[in-house]
């Protein structure tokens, strides 16, 4: 039973650090003003900020990019 539980925490914390670094990854490209306003932001206040992003129509050239 123990051996199961240690598997099971082991392979969520693998899954957050990837979810994490694909997130990170994802600022890194993103447009300059998102990158700027997210760039502070502790672990838990970026999740919780890029929970309520949406797409939408582009309005400019450097949101359609």
């Amino acid at each position: 039973m123990i051996r199961i539980t240690r598997a099971a925490r082991s392979s969520a914390v693998k899954a957050k650090t990837a979810a994490m670094n694909q997130l990170k990854a994802l600022i890194v490209t993103a447009s300059p003003g998102l990158r700027d306003s997210l760039r502070d932001l502790s672990t838990r206040q970026l999740i919780t900020r890029c929970s309520g992003l949406r797409p939408g129509t582009p309005t400019d050239p450097d949101s359609s990019a």
